[in-house]
């Protein structure tokens, strides 16, 4: 059997293999690029979420040592007035993307002093704080 040759010595069939072959290996550097991308921006979300709700935690912790009447039950977002913290409406919009809520609520303990959710005896000491960030 004969290929008909170009005039640099390459088959059609040759010319024809490499082409599929280095496209095959594009479109699989293309999507592994695409994926990588994804990840990358996928993490940076979760990073930057996962700071916005320590953050939260740590105000409350600040408002805590201020004045622990200040931590009262329910959901609230956080302001800045001045140089201090305060409970503000939940939930916070943080830069038009991220919502945090940050919920206070009353710690009940078992009859041996541990934190237990089906404790029976109020701890007017002790508050339960969480940080939440949705995006």
């Amino acid at each position: 059997m004969k290929f008909l040759r170009n005039k640099s010595g390459f088959s059609l069939v040759e010319i024809t293999l490499a082409i599929a072959i280095f496209s095959i290996f594009s479109v699989g550097i293309f999507y592994l690029s695409l994926d990588t991308i994804s990840r990358d921006s996928k993490v940076v979300l979760s990073t930057e979420g996962l700071l916005y709700a320590q953050e939260g935690l740590e105000v409350s912790r600040n408002i805590r040592d201020r004045n622990f009447l200040l931590l009262t039950n329910g959901d609230h977002g956080l302001t800045q007035s001045g140089s201090s913290w305060a409970f503000a409406q939940a939930p916070e919009s943080i830069d038009s993307f991220y919502e945090r809520t940050i919920t206070v609520s009353d710690v009940y303990r078992d009859l041996d002093g541990n934190i237990s959710a089906e404790g029976t005896v109020y701890d007017p000491d002790t508050k339960k704080v969480e940080s939440e960030v949705t995006w």
